[in-house]
């Protein structure tokens, strides 16, 4: 395994962390190369990750280490084939999943939002599964971040940073729905 993307995902798992958008043993992240994938095991907390909590998995078929690897490993190498990225992180920023839970998209109403994101699709879905696979993977578009209504955010890029940077701008933009939803209501 490459020591360069063990310590990437450790560096960016801590990261995600410190900003507060996984809880728990929650959420997961990826680096492909080749025919690879790197991924987190199964219920490790980003808090605490090392390089040992991350496995090596074929991009293409099934393995003997599948089982420890996250239970979003379908989910990431269906991803992976459909938009050709090389990084991808899922985690569960509060204000983007409790939009999630009252719309089919979010509608960023900030210039950065729409900017980098546009509209964002809110999709249905099981972890792990192969049909949420498909939903997240053909509902993606060209900005690579979607939502799992009620479970959270997969963002695919070129690089974590890449990936993160769009859930971070998806969380500002949920957050000024929220606080102007609340604004209309005379709760300011």
């Amino acid at each position: 395994m490459s020591a360069t993307t063990l310590n990437e995902i450790v560096k960016w798992s801590r990261i995600i962390y410190g900003k507060g958008y996984v809880q728990g043993p929650g959420g997961n992240i990826s680096v492909r190369e080749g025919d690879q994938i790197y991924i987190t095991k199964h219920g490790v907390s980003f808090q605490d990750l090392t390089p040992e909590d991350i496995v090596q998995v074929p991009l293409k078929k099934k393995s003997e280490f599948d089982g420890s690897a996250s239970v979003e490993l379908p989910t990431h190498r269906e991803i992976y084939k459909v938009t050709g990225s090389k990084a991808i992180i899922h985690v569960h920023p509060i204000y983007t999943i409790a939009l999630s839970l009252k719309t089919k998209e979010i509608k960023p109403l900030d210039v950065e939002g729409l900017f980098h994101l546009g509209e964002v699709p809110v999709v249905e879905g099981s972890p792990g599964t192969y049909l949420q696979a498909k939903a997240i993977s053909k509902g993606l578009g060209d900005n690579k971040i979607i939502v799992v209504r009620r479970h959270g955010v997969f963002s695919a890029g070129e690089t974590l940073k890449e990936a993160f940077e769009k859930i971070e701008v998806l969380e500002a933009s949920a957050k000024i729905i929220y606080l102007c939803k609340n604004m209309d209501k005379g709760n300011f």
